[in-house]
């Protein structure tokens, strides 16, 4: 599973070069319908059973008004609440326009930008922000926030089209690319699908690690016997080949912090991996040993001190991103600086 070495660089591509694959709508532009398809679980339920079932946050009465008043339609075709889904259907759910008070929302979302220029805008994600809408995030995500800055419709000079280059989780931190002309969204996607990029986080894991770095090569799908609608992921022998590399950075009484980089980009994948080494991210709601971590069990607290809570999301950072630039080839490495949940957990750590 995993040997005691210095992460090998990435294995040269072979082959002719692959095309680039069109971004999915949901990384390229504000989410104008929702898309749900039918699970084997899910076919025969009634559309508003459907619904309900993948709106979960939606009373019952307010799936069936949003069947009664709004365009949703199965495989193009409107259809009554009682119909049944069938496997393999797709029902979309047109999203309204947001409301004025989300748009004064919108506006609110900080934009930490490390770098800009006339192609790129690199930005530090912090922690607990959504990158893209989904769910019963329409309105409150980055890209909402992205487009509410750049996007002028009226004046095509200067209309700017922000376009997510890849992505990270809800509760990850840290370096995100977001293109802003066609060159770049052409560009900067292709070097993510051929592993171009060097990409490195920092985590905190449970536990003392033994050995000061290493390999992990193990095979992630998704994990049977949960809800489809869960993002949740494992290791499993028929899965796409995934393989992480990890540097140990500091050891504390209980904890480690890890550099990682990763070979290949699936899903959860640090976090699954770390798991599977007996050594999973501290906080880490889906793979972890807790959900919190109080002041208590970081260091002693001092006489009269209050016990508080240091982390309340796993602590994984995107800590450094390494790539050509997709107009004029020169290198870059953008790093940014750990938020500051992380870094108070770090200190006190470090006097525990």
């Amino acid at each position: 599973m995993t040997e005691s070495r210095e992460p090998s660089p990435e294995r040269p591509r072979r082959g002719p070069r692959r095309k680039s694959r069109k971004l999915p709508d949901k990384l390229i532009q504000v989410q104008e319908a929702e898309l749900l398809e039918v699970y084997p679980d899910q076919a025969g339920l009634r559309l508003d059973q459907f619904l309900k079932l993948k709106l979960r946050w939606r009373s019952r009465t307010k799936v069936q008004e949003l069947i009664a008043e709004r365009d949703v339609t199965v495989n193009g075709l409107r259809v009554d609440r009682s119909y049944r889904v069938k496997l393999g259907e797709t029902v979309r759910l047109p999203v309204p326009p947001p409301p004025p008070e989300q748009v004064i929302r919108m506006g609110e979302i900080a934009l930490d930008i490390l770098h800009e220029d006339d192609q790129l805008i690199i930005l530090n994600k912090p922690p607990d922000l959504v990158v893209h809408p989904a769910g019963k995030h329409k309105y409150d995500t980055l890209i909402n926030a992205l487009h509410l800055r750049y996007r002028s419709p009226d004046d095509p000079a200067r209309d700017v089209i922000p376009k997510l280059a890849h992505r990270i989780d809800r509760e990850t931190s840290g370096v995100l690319i977001a293109c802003k002309t066609r060159r770049a969204d052409r560009s900067v996607p292709l070097i993510f699908e051929r592993s171009e990029v060097r990409k490195e986080y920092l985590a905190i894991a449970e536990g003392v690690f033994e050995e000061n770095s290493g390999i992990i090569d193990l095979p992630i799908g998704r994990e049977e016997g949960v809800d489809p609608n869960l993002a949740r992921r494992a290791v499993r022998p028929d899965g796409q080949s995934a393989r992480t590399g990890y540097e140990v950075v500091e050891r504390f009484r209980a904890f480690t912090l890890v550099r990682c980089r990763l070979f290949t980009g699936r899903m959860h994948q640090i976090r699954i991996h770390l798991q599977a080494l007996g050594h999973p991210i501290v906080c880490d709601k889906l793979y972890g040993l807790r959900t919190e971590l109080a002041l208590s069990q970081a260091r002693p607290l001092a006489p009269d001190e209050t016990d508080r809570t240091l982390l309340a999301r796993h602590a994984l950072h995107a800590h450094r991103l390494t790539f050509a630039h997709p107009a004029t080839g020169a290198p870059m490495t953008v790093e940014a600086p750990l938020p500051e949940d992380m870094r108070q957990t770090l200190e006190a750590l470090r006097q525990g």
